[in-house]
C-alpha cells in the first residue's frame, strides 16, 4: 500500500494515517483502520494539528 511507504518517509504527513485508514476500512479491514487512524490522531496531536485531529477523529467515529 502506498501510504504505508508514505508514512515510512514521512511519519508526519497526515493525510496518509487518513487514506490509509479509510482504504483499509474499504477493504473491510476495520480493526487494521482504527489503528492506523489512532496513530495519526497521536501524530497529528504531536505536531499541534487540531484541524487534522479533528478530521481522523471524524473518520474514527464514523467507523463505530
Amino acid at each position: 500500500m502506498c501510504y504505508t511507504k508514505a508514512l515510512e518517509l514521512d511519519p508526519d504527513y497526515l493525510y496518509a494515517y487518513f487514506f490509509k485508514g479509510q482504504s483499509l476500512h474499504d477493504l473491510g479491514k476495520t480493526d487494521d483502520a482504527k489503528v492506523v487512524i489512532q496513530a495519526g490522531i497521536a501524530a497529528a496531536n504531536k505536531i499541534n494539528d487540531g484541524h487534522a485531529v479533528s478530521e481522523l477523529s471524524g473518520l474514527l467515529e464514523s467507523m463505530a
